[in-house]
């Protein structure tokens, strides 16, 4: 089972940002049912780009994350963005289920490259349509490494702090015409900064417990924080202050702080929150701050 939700924001990406924000939401068990919700939204929409973020390249052979890309982009040219992952299954039993042997992480690089092959017709397949939508890797420190040595776009994720190392290596490195950065952030806007804080919480909870129990559960729109040992509050609180939260002004300068720091002018935005009505007005926050309109 799989999730996934995001937002792109920007002014290189999607301009929609800047008058709506399109929430996407959707649990997918197989590959199909990503490109069919991602040909729903592309259909229900003229202009916006929608982007995977991301499909694991382990769970998949690389001939069919081209295909599917290739059909996308085929259908909507222009629109598609595809964000490739490395992570492989959270528990044993999911990677049982998905048959990885312990070499499916240490293909990535290798599987990478042959998705990138495909999509560029140098390979002993060529795919019928034959179209290739920009490819963007999901990244820490070592893939955005990958990614530089392929000339391919890089999604940063983790503390702001360790991007900014990530993203001055992947730009040293890069073997291509142009690199291109995307920060991954979490991100909450309200008018109060406790409130939010507390729709990041829930996210941030259930991640903390799942280190410890294995099992990463629905999320609570209240958590009993009651329950913590002290090392997983601590852990909480390093989770939240990795995120970006607080008043409009707030967020607005410390995502422009961020933005100076990495160079980048886009933003991937990342994570769920069960207060939907919260959700949705800290993305319109979000898309109506001067720093996206342009």
């Amino acid at each position: 089972m799989a999730s996934a939700t995001g937002t792109w924001t920007g002014r290189r990406g999607p301009r929609a940002i800047q008058t709506q924000t399109l929430r996407i939401s959707f649990t997918s068990k197989r590959g199909a049912w990503l490109q069919w919700w991602t040909c729903a939204f592309l259909f229900w929409t003229a202009r916006i780009q929608v982007g995977t973020a991301g499909i694991m390249v382990p769970n998949h052979p690389p001939l069919i994350i081209a295909e599917q890309a290739a059909m996308l982009e085929s259908l909507y040219p222009g629109r598609i963005i595809i964000g490739l992952g490395s992570s492989v299954g959270f528990t044993k039993p999911v990677r049982e289920a998905l048959r990885q042997t312990v070499e499916a992480k240490q293909r990535f690089d290798s599987d990478l490259a042959q998705v990138r092959n495909f999509l560029l017709g140098d390979a002993p397949i060529t795919l019928r349509p034959h179209a290739g939508p920009p490819l963007f890797v999901l990244a820490g420190f070592r893939s955005a490494l990958s990614a530089a040595k392929l000339g391919l776009g890089v999604i940063l994720g983790g503390p702001a702090e360790t991007q900014v190392e990530a993203a001055r290596v992947y730009r040293e490195n890069f073997q291509g015409t142009s690199p291109v950065v995307i920060s991954s952030l979490n991100i909450a806007v309200a008018e109060d900064e406790a409130y939010a804080r507390r729709l990041l919480l829930p996210e941030a909870y259930a991640q903390v417990l799942s280190r410890s129990t294995g099992v990463f559960g629905a999320l609570d729109p209240d958590p009993d924080l009651k329950g913590l040992t002290g090392q997983q509050r601590e852990r909480l609180e390093q989770t939240l202050a990795n995120t970006v939260y607080g008043t409009p002004a707030a967020v607005e300068a410390k995502l422009a702080d961020i933005a100076e720091k990495l160079g980048v002018e886009e933003f991937l935005v990342t994570g769920d929150m069960p207060d939907r009505e919260g959700r949705a007005h800290s993305e319109e926050l979000l898309a109506g701050l001067d720093l996206f309109i342009r």
